[in-house]
């Protein structure tokens, strides 16, 4: 994303409590309707356990990279990319 224009999803969750009623789903395509009509790609970083909802095919992130972090857990943090798409064309 160096150098391109983008929006940014940066800690991104619902409530425990709310969890499994499609609220995160909801508002990640809402935050993808704003980046469509303005034209720019998303760019979020995500563990393990968040990664499924940004790669959901309604959705559509995709996978460009995993760093490791240092330490014995050996962490992995996954880099994610949602171009943008023209209005009309699935979204």
């Amino acid at each position: 994303m160096m150098g391109q224009p983008h929006f940014v999803v940066e800690l991104f969750g619902v409530d425990h409590e709310t969890k499994g009623f499609g609220l995160g789903k909801k508002l990640l395509l809402k935050a993808c309707e704003i980046a469509d009509e303005a034209g720019l790609a998303i760019f979020v970083m995500a563990n393990a356990s968040a990664k499924g909802i940004y790669q959901h095919p309604e959705i559509g992130f995709e996978l460009r990279d995993v760093k490791v972090l240092p330490g014995e857990m050996q962490y992995e943090e996954y880099m994610l990319v949602r171009p943008a798409r023209k209005l009309g064309a699935g979204s």
